[in-house]
């Protein structure tokens, strides 16, 4: 398992005892990564930029899952290479997860990803046939600000 965006890899390991997988880490600050990689030794962390259309991810393994968790807005612009990228790390059968907060007034990126159904559209509409929709849901918990949402799809032609 990898978390993109990691930062000082709290999550990580988090996840990493309270799954059964080896539990990776990945930020774009070499801060970061050089914090958690103390912090937390059990854990491998890396530095790269999940939106580089130049990743070579071969550096980085192969996974089982690869969890974007809470950095869809800063990763946006360049969307189509993180799809990409995520499906290059990804085992066959892998599963590729987004969780993210959804704004109830989005005002950033919209013309790319409008809320949590334009997540949802975006990937049947830019990434079919590389990815299977297995569960979308949004949980609004009653909140006036944001909603979570989150995605879980299947990889279908590793690349």
């Amino acid at each position: 398992l990898i978390e993109i965006g990691s930062g000082l890899g709290n999550v990580v390991d988090l996840l990493s005892t309270k799954t059964p997988f080896q539990c990776s880490g990945s930020d774009i600050s070499s801060v970061a990564i050089s914090r958690a990689t103390k912090k937390y030794q059990n854990n491998k962390f890396y530095c790269f930029d999940i939106k580089s259309k130049e990743l070579n991810v071969e550096d980085f393994g192969k996974y089982d899952i690869v969890i974007l968790n809470q950095v869809l807005w800063y990763v946006l612009e360049d969307i189509d290479a993180v799809f990409h990228n995520a499906s290059k790390l990804l085992n066959d059968k892998g599963v590729f997860v987004i969780s993210n907060a959804f704004t109830n007034e989005q005002r950033y990126g919209r013309e790319v990803v409008d809320g949590f159904g334009g997540l949802v559209q975006y990937i049947q509409n830019n990434q079919k046939g590389k990815f299977k929709l297995k569960h979308a849901s949004l949980n609004e918990y009653n909140s006036i600000m944001y909603a979570d949402g989150i995605v879980v799809l299947e990889t279908l032609n590793p690349t």
